[in-house]
């Protein structure tokens, strides 16, 4: 008899948004726009995933200008319609804790999502969910990947998240 665990896993692809203009005094921080070099990462980030047959059932994004494009790249080079990614208002600015309460409302149908934010929220959660490995911060359009062996959202925790991948785009 063959049992398939992989039935119980699910895939949390952290992925912080892409390089972006600094803010200006005329801009304000929640409208900053991604720069070429931060549309040319994110592609290449996406596109790696692809190419590691990674794609997300499930985007979900901070509503800032750079987060909202940042997702949108990534979902049209992976097939997802841009329509369905969603946009959590508690996502921006968010400490750790918010990622860990929009992670546990999820449907159980949905196995693989991403998630476009910001640091240092992104980079304190993906310390404190997978404690086994350790960042000083996430680059921007880096991707940090863990599973965990629960079948239901709400049961995540760095008690059953396990480090799968970390790719950044600096790296070849």
């Amino acid at each position: 008899m063959v049992i398939d665990n992989h039935c119980c896993m699910k895939t949390i692809c952290l992925i912080r948004h892409a390089k972006t203009h600094p803010a200006g005094w005329q801009e304000d921080d929640f409208d900053r726009k991604l720069t070429d070099r931060g549309k040319e990462d994110a592609t290449k980030m996406s596109n790696l995933l692809k190419q590691k047959d990674i794609i997300p059932e499930l985007l979900i994004s901070s509503p800032a200008k750079r987060t909202k494009t940042t997702a949108k790249i990534f979902a049209k080079t992976l097939g997802i319609e841009v329509s369905s990614i969603l946009f959590e208002n508690s996502l921006y600015a968010a400490e750790q804790e918010a990622y860990l309460k929009t992670i546990q409302r999820l449907d159980s149908s949905v196995d693989t999502i991403a998630i476009i934010g910001h640091n240092p929220g992104i980079t304190d959660f993906a310390n404190h969910i997978c404690r086994e490995v350790r960042l000083d911060h996430m680059p921007t359009a880096s991707v940090f990947i863990f599973n965990t062996d629960v079948s239901i959202w709400n049961k995540v925790s760095s008690e059953n998240c396990r480090f799968k991948l970390f790719l950044n785009p600096s790296e070849k």
